[in-house]
């Protein structure tokens, strides 16, 4: 890879939250690994809010980095007596914001006079722009992936299909929706009544319809400010965590229903009832950095990611990666990227009903798999590693020089 005009950049890469199975963690690490195989001059620092921030901090004022990224930022939100610890750094700063930016409405309103932002999602890099102007810019730019050290399969042919995601029951995530104030859970239940008829309709959307309907108390749309719009978004989170969960839960039950074998490695699977669970493997969460090795060992990767109806979740081309032919719903973007029934294969998430059909489909052609698996890899390599990531992200700041390395 000869993209070597951005070496020597100085750059800080940060891991200053700790977030589910410690991606956060691992997701640094690979941005900063994928910097320095472009000769930059990287510095890494990882801390959570309860260490000692005074001695991990100070050594780095006006130490003026020329980019410096964080992932799910809690460091934009730190300040001492000479003003915000970001600024005090130097460098233009990108939270690299993994899920939905609503969960992030306060880091994305710090006063950091260098902020921007990095989304998995194109309608959330709308988002961004449209209601946080305190943010000078957005990057959309999905996540990338590893490839395991063993790349064996457990079965010769594939037999059943790896779901590597958390479980949370519908049920339990309603009733945080429930135990809302009342305006709130009224505003909640609209844009889950709305989401999960489709789950391409982005949660703004669905707010925005939701106030032009029922209004929120005595305000209509009108009297409602962008910020204010963005405060309310934050405040129906729950909404958004019960789309994820019954879309996951409806998936499952689908496949199990028709006979499907399936295996589940993550947490909350013991909860999960079915009268068909006998199908249902379920083994225990591991550390990020090691689920790859787990997906390599599987012919073909669910994933079902309605948080990202124009994006692309890192399972993706975390299967891609690893040999492994992806089952995913399908987005605009994935459907440019990707070739249908070659390089992975979709389904609608909105019609979740022929999931079991097409899933059947890829288990009665393992040809099909074998070929889609080689071809998926070579999409990976070509233009999805995290090489090409870094180079994106530098030249969103810094410009750029022909090349085929973005995705963009």
């Amino acid at each position: 890879m000869e993209w070597n005009q951005y070496a020597n950049k100085r750059i800080l890469v940060v891991c200053s939250r700790e977030i589910c199975y410690f991606s956060g963690n691992f997701f640094a690490a690979q941005m900063a690994d994928a910097f320095e195989r472009l000769g930059c001059d990287v510095t890494r620092l990882e801390f959570t809010v309860e260490d000692d921030l005074d001695a991990i901090l100070k050594p780095l004022h006006y130490a003026n980095f020329d980019l410096i990224v964080d992932v799910n930022s809690q460091m934009c939100h730190l300040e001492d007596d000479d003003g915000m610890v970001l600024d005090l750094i130097g460098g233009p700063f990108y939270n690299y914001i993994v899920d939905h930016p609503l969960f992030h409405y306060n880091s994305l309103h710090m006063p950091v006079g260098d902020m921007h932002a990095i989304v998995v999602d194109r309608g959330q890099k709308r988002y961004v722009d449209e209601y946080y102007p305190n943010v000078k810019s957005t990057v959309f730019m999905p996540l990338s992936a590893n490839e395991a050290l063993e790349q064996r399969k457990i079965t010769d042919r594939p037999e059943r299909i790896l779901m590597m995601s958390t479980y949370v029951s519908p049920q339990k995530s309603y009733e945080v929706v429930e135990n809302a104030p009342e305006l709130l859970m009224k505003l909640q239940k609209g844009i889950i009544e709305i989401r999960t008829q489709n789950p391409y309709v982005t949660n703004e959307a669905a707010l925005e319809t939701v106030l032009q309907t029922q209004g929120f108390g005595v305000q209509s749309r009108e009297e409602i400010d962008d910020r204010q719009f963005a405060l309310l978004l934050n405040y129906c989170y729950p909404a958004d965590t019960y789309v994820r969960n019954y879309f996951r839960d409806k998936a499952t039950r689908a496949l199990l229903s028709a006979g499907i074998p399936v295996v589940a490695v993550g947490d909350g699977w013991y909860d999960f009832q079915h009268s068909k669970e006998y199908l249902l493997q379920i083994e225990r969460p591991c550390d990020f950095s090691l689920s790859y090795e787990r997906i390599a060992k599987e012919h073909i990767l669910f994933n079902n990611a309605p948080m990202f109806p124009d994006g692309m979740h890192d399972r993706v081309v975390g299967g891609m990666a690893n040999h492994c032919a992806v089952l995913t719903d399908r987005t605009p973007f994935l459907e440019e990227q990707f070739e249908n029934q070659k390089d992975l294969l979709f389904y609608d998430g909105a019609h979740i009903k022929a999931l079991p059909d097409i899933a059947t489909e890829m288990l009665l052609n393992p040809q099909l798999i074998y070929d889609m698996q080689e071809a998926g890899y070579e999409k990976y390599r070509k233009a999805h590693t995290w090489d090409h990531r870094a180079v994106q992200l530098l030249e969103e700041v810094y410009g750029s020089q022909p090349s085929t390395g973005t995705v963009i």
